[in-house]
Formats: C-alpha cells, structure tokens, sequence
C-alpha cells in the first residue's frame, strides 16, 4: 500500500483520512470517527465519544481561564502597589521638602525678629541721646534767657525814663 497525493481520492477524502493505492486504485483511508469512499460519514459513537472527550475537557479549560484571570488579577495589584508606593514615595519627598522649607523660614523670622530687636535697641539709645541733648540744650537756651533777660529789663527801663 503505496500513499498518494490526497487531491488523487475522491472528494480528497473531506480532509478526514488520507489518500492510498490499494490493488492500483486510489482509495481514502479514513481516520477513527469515519468512514465512506470519501470519508464523508460521521460515525454515531465515535462522534459521542468524541463529545464526551471535548466535554471533559471543559473543567480543564474553565481551570486554566480561571488560572488566567487570577494571574491578571495579581499583575493588577502588584502594579497598583508599585504606584502606591511611588506616590507615598513622592508624597514623602514632598513632606521632607515642606518641612525643610519650614524650618528654613522658621529660621529666617528668627534672624529678622533678633535684626529687630538689635534695631529698636538701638533706636532706643538714640531716643535717649536725643532726649538727654535736648534737655542740655533747653538748659543752655534757659541760662541764655536767664542772661538776657536782666539785660532787656535794663534797656525796657532805660526806654521807658526816655
């Protein structure tokens, strides 16, 4: 029994068998489930047996969906931890920059009251020297008066007898 080329047999054997030479005739050898010159007919049991087998093997396919869904399931979560722990990352680095830029503020109001108080200090000392060469200067305006005054009464009567 020699093979052939299936396009040799009768309908090329539906693609259910192959194509052989038996006693010089080109003739379809047909595979288990069937049968026929051109193996055309579906046989009964070998069809239910054949159901049955890709019945038993829905649980498998149900399983291995299952297993595929639970495999994205998981990527989804592993990613959504990896940006969680990003932003809580980045929030971190923001709060460290915050509370650095506080201090540093903190820190500036600390110089500029401590400028102020130098500053009112030292105001305060300059008032106090005003105040004291103002007063010096009213006593020496009061006994500059104190010496006119003896003169003008002199020259207030001297006009008044004239």
């Amino acid at each position: 029994m020699q093979r052939l080329v299936t396009s040799m047999c009768e309908g090329a054997c539906n693609l259910r068998g192959g194509c052989y030479e038996i006693n010089g005739i080109p003739t379809c050898r047909c595979r288990s489930g069937y049968s026929g010159a051109s193996c055309g007919i579906v046989d009964a049991v070998k069809v239910d047996t054949i159901t049955e087998d890709s019945s038993s093997l829905l649980p498998v396919i149900v399983f291995v969906v299952f297993l595929l869904l639970l495999l994205v399931g998981v990527g989804i979560v592993v990613v959504y931890r990896c940006c969680l722990r990003r932003s809580e990352s980045d929030r971190d680095n923001n709060y460290e920059k915050v509370v650095e830029s506080e201090a540093k503020k903190e820190e500036e109001l600390s110089n500029l009251k401590e400028e102020l108080t130098l500053e009112k200090e030292k105001n305060r000392e300059t008032i106090l020297t005003l105040k004291a060469e103002n007063a010096a200067n009213e006593r020496v305006i009061q006994q500059l008066l104190d010496k006119l005054t003896p003169i003008c009464s002199n020259e207030d009567r001297q006009n008044s007898t004239q």
